[in-house]
């Protein structure tokens, strides 16, 4: 019984031979469906409409909180003049 050393792993950037491909798995293989790519196309999109809705909503909605800030703080503050005085 020889001893062989074990197989250095790949290092980065080398690529290894994944050898020839196994005929068997592709009989297993299944031809998708003419509507499958309209399928994924529309889950991504169904996907990507919900994330956009919630940034959209998120954001608004902080606009909405920082616009009625400006006006309660301009409220309290009172009116000023065009120096930033007040007005007597």
């Amino acid at each position: 019984m020889t001893h062989q050393p074990p197989e250095e792993p790949p290092r980065s950037g080398e690529e290894t031979d994944p050898g020839p491909p196994v005929r068997e798995l592709a009989l297993l293989a299944e031809r998708p469906g003419p509507d499958f790519v309209g399928r994924i196309l529309r889950s991504v999109q169904r996907r990507v409409f919900v994330s956009e809705a919630v940034d959209l909503s998120w954001f608004g909605l902080g606009e909405i909180f920082r616009q009625y800030w400006i006006v309660v703080t301009g409220l309290v503050r009172g009116p000023r003049d065009s120096q930033g005085g007040s007005e007597q």
